[in-house]
């Protein structure tokens, strides 16, 4: 099975980072998480503070897109506020990192 890494930037407006990474923390974990997410993550970038990265790891890309739908909606009002759209990232992961991980 084919594990992807789904990577999602975030640039919050100023003074809007707080909200948005409260947002995140009360609606994408919860609903990644029912729909199959495994190992989910948020990070902050430590030189830009408005920047935050959504991770989290899927089976395979077709349970991430059926994801989608359920998340678009919170997507959208969560754009509202970023200063910049919103960027979603797809790595596959390697045997050998999969290997590694389940060590």
């Amino acid at each position: 099975m084919t594990k992807q890494r789904i990577i999602v930037h975030y640039y919050f407006k100023k003074d809007l980072e707080k909200q948005g990474k409260e947002y995140l923390e009360k609606n994408f974990f919860t609903k990644a998480i029912q729909a199959g997410c495994q190992d989910v993550g948020l990070l902050q970038d430590s030189e830009n503070p408005y920047h935050y990265i959504a991770t989290g790891v899927w089976n395979n890309v077709e349970d991430a897109k059926k994801f989608q739908p359920i998340w678009e909606e919170k997507r959208q009002e969560l754009s509202n506020l970023c200063s910049q759209p919103i960027k979603l990232e797809v790595f596959t992961l390697s045997e050998q990192a999969k290997n590694r991980w389940a060590a």
